[in-house]
């Protein structure tokens, strides 16, 4: 799934609209992180409601997390404002499919089946932040003043610390093979429903019959999320899931 999330990074960076491109990625990234702490409730609510080892330790590790990503979607928004678009215009935006299909999936996972489905979503997201140099190119590239760029450079600064937590997370929690083959699922789809936000982005709106636009024209997508910011590839999970022989841990090397 990597070369997937890569390649459509590229596009949308070196695309010649990617002054508005830009514009269209924050908006698609507030479709996504106002819907995230609600999530992760949601899913410490389930771990807590489950009397087992890796429930626990879940809920434990939510609980800080939580309080780790809240006010994201304000820093969007705050970002956005310094582009010129109001904020009551990112709440009238209606997120595409895609940004439902991304949130939706980790919904059922962790309401139907398992609330572990939740590591395999922050893995996505986190695991491979945007370096502050290619974030200085961006800047160049779009002629936007830096100050419109803090949830990136935010992410830069931070996310290296969540990846490494959430590695030493995945070592030690004792999930089953299941769990495991859960979580690697739950990577997978999440990082290319990224992939499909972002392509939503650069590629132009296509009329349907009888000339109704899709919903993502205008202020498009809906979201990106960390699609740049975490184009991360979960190759760890795809490449090893479920628990290796012996050790109780997962069959990958980091």
């Amino acid at each position: 799934m990597e070369p997937e999330l890569t390649g459509v990074t590229h596009l949308l960076v070196s695309d010649p609209r990617v002054p508005q491109l830009y514009r269209d990625y924050l908006v698609a990234c507030h479709g996504i992180l106002r819907a995230t702490i609600p999530l992760l409730q949601t899913a410490r609510r389930e771990a807590l409601a489950r009397d087992e080892s890796a429930s626990r330790t879940l809920a434990s590790y939510l609980e800080t997390h939580i309080q780790e990503e809240a006010g994201e979607d304000e820093w969007l928004l705050q970002d956005l404002e310094v582009l010129g678009v109001d904020r009551s215009t990112v709440f009238e935006h209606v997120p595409s499919p895609q940004v439902a299909r991304l949130v939706g999936a980790q919904y059922y996972w962790v309401l139907h089946v398992d609330p572990i489905a939740i590591l395999g979503y922050l893995a996505a997201l986190e695991r491979d932040p945007p370096s502050l140099e290619f974030i200085d190119d961006l800047v160049l590239r779009t002629g936007h003043d830096r100050a419109a760029f803090r949830t990136l450079i935010a992410h830069a600064a931070r996310d290296p610390d969540h990846a490494e937590e959430l590695d030493d997370l995945l070592d030690r929690i004792e999930l089953n093979e299941e769990q495991w083959l859960l979580l690697t699922l739950s990577a997978i789809n999440s990082v290319h429903m990224l992939a499909m936000v972002l392509k939503e982005i650069v590629q132009p709106a296509v009329v349907a019959p009888g000339g109704i636009e899709p919903a993502h024209v205008g202020l498009e997508t809906a979201s990106g999320a960390l699609g740049i910011s975490g184009a991360s590839t979960i190759t760890t999970f795809a490449s090893g899931g479920g628990p290796a022989a012996g050790d109780g841990g997962p069959a990958t090397e980091r």
